[in-house]
C-alpha cells in the first residue's frame, strides 16, 4: 500500500528547497541523530519525553541562527522525517484499515507545515508534539483518535483515583485486566475533529480492537480527559456517548484531578459550559476510560458481526461540537 502520495512527497520536499547546502547537511545530520535514537524513543511511555529529547537534538545544532531562521529549519526537519516515515510504518506490521488512514494523515501533515509561518511550534504546544510523535511512529492515527503505541498507567494515579472516588472497584478492575504493562492511548488532535461523532468513536475502536490482535502483550486501549466526566451528562448531553458506550461495552473509569488545561479545553468550545463555569456550576475534572483488550475485543467482535468500518469521506461525517 502506498501510504504518502507523490503530490504529498513535493509539498514536504519543498519546505527543504530553500534551505543552504550547508543547512542541508545541518538538517541531515539532526535527523540522521534522531533516527539513531529511536530505539530509546520508542521505550518511553510518557508523551513529551521524546519530543522534549528531540527538541534538544535539535537545538543543540541551531542555537546560533535567529529564531526565524531556526522555525524555517524545524520545519524542513519534520519534513525530512515524515520522508522517512512510511519506511517505519512498514516495519510496525499495522492492519490495513490504519494503513488506509496515512495518505490523509500525511497529507495534512504537509499542508499544516507550509502554513504555519514563523508561529509559535515547540514542545510546550500541542501541535509539535504530535507531528514529532507522528512522523517517528511514536503514535498512529487511528481515525478520530491518534494512538500513541506505548504507554501506561501509573500506580500512584491509581491510588489517587481510588482516594478521589472514595471506591476500590477501579484497583480490582485494573489489576483483572493485568494493567501493570502498556496500553493504547488515544489523544485528539484539535485540528482534526471532522469525525467527532459516535460513529467516528466506534470506527476508532474497532481499528483499536484490530491493533490489540496484533499486539498481544498490550492490556488494552486508555483515554483521559474530561470529556468522561460524568456532569457532562446533564451539562452537555450531546457528548453523552463518552460517558454511557464504553461502560456498557465493557470500560471503567478512573477519577483524577483538575488541571488548567482541562478547564481551557472544556470551556473552549461552548459558550454554555463557560457560563456555567463562571457562575461556579460547573468545575471541570478529569477521567481516564480504560477498556481491557479482552473486553474490547469481544464488543468489536460482536460489533464486526452487525456493520462495516464506514468508508465515507470524513468531510461528510455529521460531527458534534465540543
Amino acid at each position: 500500500m502506498n501510504l504518502m502520495s507523490g503530490q504529498t512527497y513535493q509539498k514536504l520536499e519543498q519546505l527543504c528547497s530553500g534551505l543552504t547546502s550547508k543547512q542541508t547537511i545541518l538538517i541531515d545530520k539532526i535527523r540522521d541523530e534522531i533516527s539513531s535514537n529511536l530505539p530509546k524513543y520508542t521505550k518511553m511511555t510518557d508523551f513529551r519525553k521524546p519530543v522534549k529529547k528531540v527538541e534538544t537534538v535539535f537545538l543543540k545544532n541551531v542555537a546560533h541562527y535567529t529564531s526565524e531562521e531556526q522555525m524555517i529549519l524545524k520545519r524542513a526537519l519534520l519534513a525530512k522525517l515524515a520522508l522517512r516515515t512510511p519506511t517505519i510504518v512498514e516495519g510496525m506490521n499495522l492492519p490495513v484499515s490504519i494503513l488506509a488512514l496515512y495518505p490523509d494523515a500525511f497529507v495534512r501533515l504537509a499542508d499544516f507545515l507550509q502554513s504555519i509561518g514563523l508561529d509559535q511550534y515547540d514542545s510546550t504546544g500541542e501541535f509539535f508534539c504530535k507531528d514529532i510523535r507522528f512522523v517517528l511512529g511514536l503514535s498512529i492515527p487511528c481515525g478520530v483518535l491518534v494512538i500513541d503505541v506505548v504507554s501506561s498507567i501509573t500506580l500512584p494515579s491509581l491510588i489517587l483515583s481510588a482516594f478521589r472516588s472514595r471506591d476500590v472497584k477501579g484497583i480490582i478492575r485494573y489489576a483483572h485486566a493485568g494493567g501493570m504493562g502498556t496500553w493504547f492511548r488515544g489523544h485528539l488532535d484539535s485540528r482534526y475533529v471532522t469525525e467527532f461523532n459516535e460513529h467516528g468513536f466506534d470506527n476508532f475502536y474497532i481499528r483499536v480492537a484490530e491493533l490489540l490482535k496484533q499486539n498481544t502483550n498490550v492490556r488494552g486501549y486508555v483515554g483521559t480527559s474530561w470529556l468522561y466526566d460524568p456532569q457532562l451528562l446533564k451539562i452537555s448531553p450531546h457528548l453523552a456517548f463518552f460517558q454511557e458506550r464504553p461502560p456498557e461495552r465493557g470500560a471503567f473509569s478512573l477519577k483524577h484531578g483538575t488541571q488548567p488545561s482541562d478547564i481551557a479545553f472544556a470551556i473552549k468550545a461552548s459558550k454554555n459550559r463557560s457560563n456555567l463555569y463562571k457562575e461556579r456550576k460547573y468545575i471541570p475534572v478529569c477521567y481516564s476510560s480504560l477498556w481491557p483488550r479482552k473486553e474490547l475485543m469481544t464488543w468489536a467482535e460482536k460489533w464486526r458481526s452487525e456493520n462495516t468500518i464506514s468508508t465515507i469521506n470524513s468531510r461528510q461525517l455529521n460531527s458534534h461540537r465540543f
